[in-house]
């Protein structure tokens, strides 16, 4: 490891050449912002960005990311894992084994979640410990936004969506709780939801209750991510998906639109190839993974994970 540095929450120009770097050698679609959603969010104490730094080109190596939420009144504690990431000329030298380890430090009696491409599971598993799994796959599927077309969709008249600047955060922050069985991220989907190139638009019912929510967030490959989108049933889900889209404006300025669900969700995955005319790809899965216990969720509400990155649901 005498070739590498390795800095811990190097900030927001490490964060943005990583991004470009995965998505150039993996595909993965992040924000600028998403980072310091996160930082604001739980603190920065409660944020571990371990970042190798090659020193013979000053360019980063390889990264890992653990983000903790914290116990709020009782709430369970819950540290993620996320962009995980060697850059090809440094696999199979032992780096991405190092940085994971020094990651996991003082997480060894606590539950610590991640979301694993195939591939890598059964290393998962047996190298650290990520032995308990949800029941379903995250499946991922692509359109682009050239074949999105929302009149495409059924949308009620029925449900009521409102946008972000009529909510009342404290009723979105118990539908929040209610998906993620307990956990609780409140500063940080505040934030999330709050920052630039997020578009979004909330369902509520007539007493009050959010039964939905859609964002889109604009991401720094210029492509389009569907989440957090949870709704009750598909006829919130689409009158969601459908106001939520039409606030965007030039949507093809755009590449594509990606969604990622739970696979025993078929309403989130019909609806979405609905909305792209039969044209929507599936890109493959992922495992959702737990060193303690693996966290159940209400699948049949989520129709896109919030990100798949250090949000398990």
């Amino acid at each position: 490891m005498d070739r590498f540095e390795i800095v811990l929450n190097p900030g927001n120009e490490r964060w943005n050449e990583l991004i470009h770097l995965t998505n150039r050698d993996e595909g993965w679609m992040m924000a600028k912002e998403d980072y310091q959603s996160w930082i604001q969010g739980v603190g920065e104490n409660n944020i571990k960005f371990y970042c190798a730094i090659d020193k013979e080109t000053s360019k980063i190596a390889g990264t890992v990311i653990l983000a903790i939420m914290e116990s709020i009144e009782g709430s369970p504690r819950l540290a993620t894992v996320g962009m995980f990431y060697v850059r090809p000329e440094f696999r199979k030298t032992g780096l991405g084994s190092y940085l994971f380890h020094e990651m996991m430090k003082g997480e060894e009696n606590n539950n610590v979640g991640l979301n694993g491409v195939m591939a890598m599971t059964a290393k998962y598993s047996q190298r650290h410990g990520f032995s308990h799994y949800s029941y379903w796959k995250e499946s991922i599927y692509v359109a682009k936004t050239g074949d999105v077309n929302t009149s495409n969709l059924d949308a009620s008249n029925t449900v009521t969506i409102i946008d972000r600047h009529s909510l009342n955060w404290e009723d979105y922050l118990r539908f929040d709780v209610r998906i993620l069985a307990g956990v609780r991220r409140d500063g940080y989907i505040k934030n999330y939801l709050n920052q630039t190139g997020a578009h979004n638009r909330f369902a509520v019912h007539p007493d009050g209750r959010i039964i939905g929510v859609c964002n889109i967030r604009e991401c720094d490959s210029n492509d389009l991510v569907l989440g957090p989108f949870y709704a009750e049933n598909v006829q919130i889900a689409s009158a969601l998906l459908k106001a939520t889209i039409e606030a965007i404006p030039n949507i093809t300025n755009f590449k594509q639109l990606l969604l990622v669900s739970p696979d025993t969700n078929s309403e989130s995955i019909q609806l979405f190839n609905q909305l792209a005319g039969g044209k929507a790809e599936h890109w493959g899965n992922m495992m959702s993974q737990f060193t303690k216990e693996a966290i159940t969720v209400p699948d049949k509400m989520v129709y896109s994970l919030t990100d798949y990155a250090n949000n398990f649901v």
